[in-house]
């Protein structure tokens, strides 16, 4: 066991010291780029180096909310969505089309209160 432990603990200060070294290339890279007139190659390094890791995920729910991971499947349920999305059926509310036409329901018009534009209008 305990040589496993001063393998592992060797590998690791191995490991941490070629990341260190490759960091540190990287890096004289990107200053090699800058002061030539590469600076395209100098910002796509610098980006590789401070961008965070994220994977891609390939996963969708199906109607029923189980998880789909198969590529065919994923592209089926894709192309179900969008049909049930482009296809979808109205249901128009006929009430709100009969209120509008009920002669009751009709804006009347207000009588007016002030008296003196009542008469200005009049004269």
């Amino acid at each position: 066991m305990e040589n496993y432990q001063l393998a592992n603990k060797a590998v690791r200060k191995k490991m941490k010291e070629a990341k260190e070294k490759w960091i540190d290339d990287q890096c004289v890279a990107i200053e090699q780029g800058m002061s030539s007139g590469k600076s395209k190659q100098a910002f796509s390094t610098l980006k590789m180096l401070t961008k965070t890791f994220q994977p891609k995920v390939n996963l969708i729910g199906d109607k029923d909310g189980r998880l789909l991971t198969d590529d065919e499947d994923i592209m089926q349920r894709w192309s179900e969505y969008c049909s049930d999305l482009y296809n979808y059926e109205l249901q128009a509310d006929l009430s709100i089309l009969s209120a509008t036409r009920d002669p009751q329901k009709q804006m009347t018009v207000r009588p007016f209160k002030n008296q003196r534009l009542k008469l200005q209008l009049e004269a």
